[in-house]
């Protein structure tokens, strides 16, 4: 029996169980990796879903929100208290999903949509005057993207859509209605 050979054998098998190791854990990083992001996207949509649900069930919520981006010294002092925690809320949600980006756990694709709804609000009049109030409240990195981005496209805000005929002239970036 040649001892040389049979250690040669069990190197070999050792590294090909090293081997098989190495390939299942990066299988196994990998689906991690994607159950992470799949979580972190729910977990953001969800948190919008809550905001929407609120201004949908409540009309009174609604026409805050809709007058408010539009003219945040309009509004009555009540409402303003109102708005300004609804307006915290919504951009707190806005950052998580900046951050979630800037980390790479939101994919760019879905990046895309998120950083258009953020600036079709930000860019709005009655924002502009709340964020210049709160804006410290966020995290530098964010107040700089914000204040730092394209202001040329835009999203239709509610108050225009819900208006007779805008749905017909309402378009998106590809000029599709």
């Amino acid at each position: 029996m040649n001892w040389d050979a049979i250690g040669a054998v069990g190197e070999l098998a050792g590294a090909l169980a090293v081997m098989v190791s190495l390939v299942y854990l990066a299988i196994q990083v990998r689906q991690n990796t994607r159950s992470i992001r799949g979580a972190m996207y729910s977990t953001i949509v969800q948190s919008f879903q809550e905001l929407n649900i609120l201004s949908a069930s409540d009309s009174e919520v609604a026409r805050v929100l809709e007058e408010g981006v539009e003219d945040w010294d309009g509004l009555a002092a009540g409402d303003r208290a109102r708005l300004l925690h609804g307006f915290f809320s919504l951009f707190k949600n806005f950052e998580n999903a900046y951050y979630q980006y800037r980390q790479g756990t939101l994919e760019p694709g879905l990046w895309e949509g998120w950083s258009l709804l953020m600036r079709s609000y930000f860019f709005k009049p009655g924002v502009q005057s709340w964020w210049h109030l709160r804006r410290r409240a966020f995290s530098t990195e964010f107040r700089e993207f914000l204040e730092s981005s394209r202001t040329e496209e835009f999203l239709p805000a509610p108050r225009e859509m819900t208006r007779p005929g805008q749905a017909e002239t309402a378009n998106d970036s590809d000029g599709k209605a």
